[in-house]
């Protein structure tokens, strides 16, 4: 993938995220750029796409969620409060970031507004 080709394909993430608002589950966040980047011409796939949202581990930064490594500031999921003990039960080092799809899979269930602070 071209240095452009990026710069575009985080272009169109933003514009994707600011259009449907600050929640947008991964998988429906990953098919909508490969779509709206194919409407602007390019020829990507969902692996490009994902290269875009993903860093490797060894370049983690602050708000990469832990088990997928999205980037939860770049699809606006950030920040977020939970409660305490609902977080360190997830979380038992209460370090990192997790976005909103893994922290329901760590939980096992769908978040409640009860959840957060």
């Amino acid at each position: 993938m071209t240095p452009t080709t990026r710069t575009r394909l985080t272009d169109i993430l933003h514009k994707v995220v600011t259009w449907r608002g600050a929640r947008v589950y991964r998988a429906h966040l990953l098919s909508l750029v490969s779509q709206w980047a194919q409407w602007e011409g390019l020829r990507i796939s969902e692996r490009d796409v994902r290269q875009v949202l993903v860093r490797p581990p060894s370049r983690r930064r602050r708000w990469d969620c832990l088990d997928c490594g999205i980037d939860t500031f770049a699809i606006g999921e950030y920040p977020y409060s939970l409660r305490d003990e609902l977080w360190y039960a997830v979380v038992p080092s209460g370090r990192g970031m997790l976005c909103l799809d893994c922290l329901e899979v760590r939980l096992g269930r769908p978040l409640t507004p009860k959840d957060f602070n």
